[in-house]
């Protein structure tokens, strides 16, 4: 099972620098648009996919905030509402943060050994506690982030940025 999901958490980190590239370019008013999708605009959808990406982590206790991570960390914390504005401000903290997110799951799913794939975890999920098998809490994160990929694809595609990041072949 390791090998599946190292290749799910690599190709996550492949496309979120794609994603994140794509996104370096973009205005206050484009983060800002309302765009009528469940996350009304593609700043909120980014913060949120961040935000969850940390709940993950603390959930299984591998997020240690570095010098490196803290000013993107506190700028998500600071607010609940985060502008366009704000993440055009600090879009490298942001990317900072994406990256060291990115390789802090890929560092955590490596050091999972083949048995505890099968073990139970309890974990906070929402306002209960769950406990499944530990590849089926890790699907779920995972695939949370490709949820939110499809979104902000549409929302990329609506404000007129071409993207196609669902090829996984040349990313795993």
């Amino acid at each position: 099972m390791k090998e599946l999901f190292l290749a799910l958490s690599t190709y996550n980190q492949k496309t979120n620098r794609i994603i994140y590239d794509l996104l370096k370019n973009i205005s206050k008013n484009d983060f800002d648009r309302s765009l009528k999708c469940y996350y009304k605009n593609i700043g909120e959808n980014i913060i949120h996919v961040i935000r969850s990406d940390i709940k993950w982590l603390q959930r299984f206790s591998v997020f240690t905030i570095t010098e490196q991570d803290n000013k993107a960390f506190e700028i998500i914390n600071k607010s609940k509402v985060i502008s366009g504005e704000t993440i055009v401000n600090n879009f490298v903290a942001f990317y900072d943060l994406r990256i060291t997110l990115d390789s802090k799951i890929i560092d955590f799913i490596k050091n999972i050994k083949e048995e505890e794939y099968l073990m139970k975890k309890q974990i906070a999920f929402g306002s209960q506690n769950i406990e499944l098998e530990l590849w089926k809490l890790l699907l779920q994160w995972l695939n949370h982030q490709t949820h939110h990929r499809g979104q902000l694809s549409i929302q990329l595609e609506i404000i007129g940025i071409e993207n196609d990041f669902s090829k996984i072949i040349d990313k795993i």
